[in-house]
């Protein structure tokens, strides 16, 4: 069973309200561990001096026995529907950064994405990316020649950074029960999105450390 790869990249999207057509990689069971990340890092034109936030992600390093980095190719195409506040709009990141991890070669993954922004813009983004998430509940995306069906929903977890929201996306593929939990936060001028997921409910207890250590990475 595979966790579309298309999943993440509408959560992370939405968390920062930059919503466009790229989709980051998940977890295969039958991936083989790759060795290095697969980061994805833009720095689009600005007069603000982009924060450092490649530096900020998480690492092998940072994660219990068992887990590898994932770079495998997504298979993810064509657009998300039935989810407006999922529609592309422009960025004003300065700075992006992103990296998947699995877990023995399969499941479960998890995603971390981080972008940097100007002090005058993080607080509107935020919220510009909260209320896109919370306002949608049911959506499609296409994965692999199929139409996979995601509810999403506000779920409770402890307070993060200096403000944060969590979510959970609960779906079917191939007959079987998974979901994805993620939590938006804001840090100083950086958007974290942290996402874990698998068959069935993932391990909240695991959740919440990861969240507390890709957290602790980010400065004030």
């Amino acid at each position: 069973m595979r966790i579309p790869k298309a999943l993440m990249g509408v959560a992370i999207c939405a968390g920062l309200a930059a919503c466009g057509s790229s989709t980051p990689p998940s977890a295969s069971p039958t991936t083989k561990a790759p060795t290095h990340a697969h980061v994805v890092v833009t720095t689009p034109s600005t007069t603000v001096a982009p924060p450092s936030v490649q530096s900020m992600l998480l690492s092998v390093n940072d994660l219990p026995t068992g887990w590898a980095v994932d770079n495998s190719p997504s298979s993810s195409s064509g657009a998300v529907s039935g989810c407006k506040g999922f529609e592309a709009t422009n960025s004003k990141a300065t700075s992006q950064a992103q990296v998947d991890f699995d877990q023995s070669g399969g499941l479960p993954e998890l995603v971390e994405s981080l972008d940097g922004f100007s002090s005058a813009d993080i607080d509107t983004l935020y919220q510009q990316g909260v209320a896109a998430l919370s306002a949608c509940k049911v959506f499609t995306i296409p994965d692999d020649g199929q139409t996979v069906q995601v509810s999403m929903g506000a779920m409770s977890f402890p307070k993060v950074g200096d403000e944060s929201n969590a979510y959970t996306l609960s779906f079917t593929v191939d007959n079987i029960n998974a979901a994805f939990d993620i939590v938006v936060a804001r840090k100083g001028t950086t958007i974290a999105v942290v996402g874990l997921g698998g068959i069935g409910a993932p391990d909240s207890g695991q959740f919440q450390q990861f969240v507390t250590t890709a957290l602790n990475k980010i400065p004030d």
